[in-house]
């Protein structure tokens, strides 16, 4: 999974969001998306939306997240 990096809306700090730690199969096995959230340097309160990873079954190879 790639990291997403992204300027914080209030200082222009940038960002790093991980999502190596998380388990796609888990995401799709337990019906639901995760979420991150985090506080920038500056204080900003921030977090991600809900995703969705898909993942083929017969394979168990990642396809994409949402």
């Amino acid at each position: 999974m790639p990291i997403l990096s992204f300027p914080c809306p209030k200082c222009n700090e940038y960002n790093h969001v991980d999502y190596t730690d998380y388990e796609p199969e888990e995401a799709v096995k337990e019906n639901k998306g995760f979420f991150e959230e985090w506080n920038c340097k500056c204080g900003k309160k921030m977090k991600t939306v809900v995703w969705v990873a898909v993942v083929d079954d017969d394979e168990q190879e990642l396809i994409t997240t949402v």
